[in-house]
């Protein structure tokens, strides 16, 4: 799914005035494409690089136009537009999905998306806050699955843990409760210091620490912790949370060499 920091206004992230509203607009036309390469392998569903994702963001779909540039241009260049044109090919030709169109209207669930509707800050955070929970929905369960080795259980033992993972965000049904509900955007369940702690956010909270309690080299001081998070006075709480997402971070950067969303 696309990375949120390449949609969004972030300091030392420069992207132009005009290439923002055009990815913002052009993603409510492949978003739905996007969802479905999370679950459905036969329609190339590895994770693309951030060049890759530019080019499908960008929405420049025309093949002939592709193999002319990839013929012209310099031998250190031809992968990487071996890349783009791979990009266009698959949301191109694969999927039939028309290159951008500054006039299109898309949908962003049940709201109609034109280029100007995405330049109000409210649609743009909606688009930004679902790119940041798709992703890191993604990334918990992938890292689940890595440090358990699930992909060795049975399959009901499997499809168990990843109803116990999808507890984090909702209402533990299944991995395919990964997709978020956009009626949801903004209800989150991690306050702020100083906020006060509802039991709900406790509940998911503790869902949360169980999970990566499971994990290898998990600290001592964390163990056992998410029996007590449900009833922890809130300055608690927070202490517990904070050494799991620790936990949490440390185990993701060792294992995919990079910080999660």
């Amino acid at each position: 799914y696309p990375p949120p920091w390449m949609i969004d206004h972030l300091e030392g992230v420069k992207i132009s005035d005009e290439k923002l509203p055009r990815y913002l607009h052009h993603l409510s036309h492949i978003r739905e494409f996007c969802r479905i390469r999370l679950f459905d392998p036969s329609v190339a569903g590895r994770p693309l690089t951030i060049r890759e994702w530019r080019v499908a963001l960008f929405g420049e779909y025309n093949l002939e136009l592709a193999l002319d540039h990839t013929k012209a241009c310099a031998a250190r260049d031809k992968r990487r537009m071996e890349q783009a044109a791979d990009v266009r090919a698959l949301f191109g030709r694969t999927r039939s999905l028309p290159s951008y169109c500054a006039d299109s209207v898309g949908l962003f669930g049940d709201r109609v998306i034109t280029l100007q509707s995405v330049r109000d800050p409210r649609m743009h955070s909606l688009i930004v806050w679902d790119a940041h929970e798709t992703n890191w929905r993604c990334e918990l369960l992938t890292l689940d699955a890595h440090m358990l080795a699930t992909m060795h259980w049975a399959d009901t033992r499997r499809w168990e843990r990843e109803t116990l993972v999808s507890g984090v965000w909702g209402g533990g049904t299944s991995g395919l409760d990964i997709i978020p509900d956009l009626v949801d955007a903004g209800n989150y369940f991690w306050p702020l210091p100083g906020q006060g702690v509802s039991a709900e956010a406790k509940e998911h909270g503790a869902t949360f620490v169980k999970i990566v309690c499971d994990w290898p080299n998990c600290p001592r001081s964390l163990q056992g912790m998410a029996r007590s998070v449900r009833d922890a006075a809130d300055a608690d709480y927070m202490n517990i949370i904070s050494s799991a997402v620790q936990h949490y971070v440390h185990s993701f950067v060792a294992t995919f060499d990079r910080l999660p969303v």
